[in-house]
């Protein structure tokens, strides 16, 4: 039979080894967020949000042959001033050198969800090309997994080092195409 001492003496040991687990994985759970494997594809999808980072990430990978066009994905209720942000979103278009390969999906919903849906739709009759979405560094796990239940027949992946990520999202038979992905 055990005494006292040596039985709280290893209560002690299991509550530090539990105790430094748990602090190994908080200093490390912001990388769990992060999804990093890049591909190359065919349309570049920019989440709405931070304006200042995405579309250039987007520009950036688009010279590097990651993609074929870019879609922005733009908030149509959203306004700065007496300005649209779609309004915004055009005249910042109109004014870069890939002009041509840069287009505007119009998005109404504000979430992750609802923005898939919208998506959607923009890229609806893209059914044989594959697409990378450029998000933030600690938005792609979530977004990724919610694209993957909000819009089926999609296969998601990928991600890029850096202040913002991309993934790659591939789309399947079902409904719109075969599955690009072996």
């Amino acid at each position: 039979m055990k005494t006292h001492v040596a039985r709280n003496r290893e209560w002690f040991l299991v509550f530090v080894l539990l105790g430094g687990l748990s602090i190994g994985l908080a200093v490390k759970a912001g990388s769990f967020l992060v999804v990093d494997a890049p591909l190359r594809s065919d349309v570049i999808l920019v989440l709405a949000g931070e304006t200042d980072r995405r579309p250039e990430r987007a520009l950036q990978l688009l010279a590097q042959g990651y993609g074929r066009r870019i879609v922005l994905d733009v908030p149509t209720k959203a306004k700065i001033y007496e300005f649209t942000d779609i309004e915004l979103a055009q005249r910042y278009i109109r004014d870069l050198p890939q002009a041509s390969s840069v287009g505007i999906c119009p998005i109404e919903g504000l979430s992750t969800k609802d923005e898939s849906k919208d998506a959607k739709q923009c890229l609806g009759g893209e059914s044989d090309e594959s697409v990378l979405l450029v998000t933030s560094d600690f938005h792609t796990r979530r977004a990724l997994s919610v694209f993957r239940r909000e819009v089926p027949g999609h296969v998601l992946g990928g991600g890029c080092p850096g202040r913002s990520a991309i993934w790659r999202q591939m789309v399947d038979s079902s409904p719109m195409g075969k599955n690009l992905c072996g």
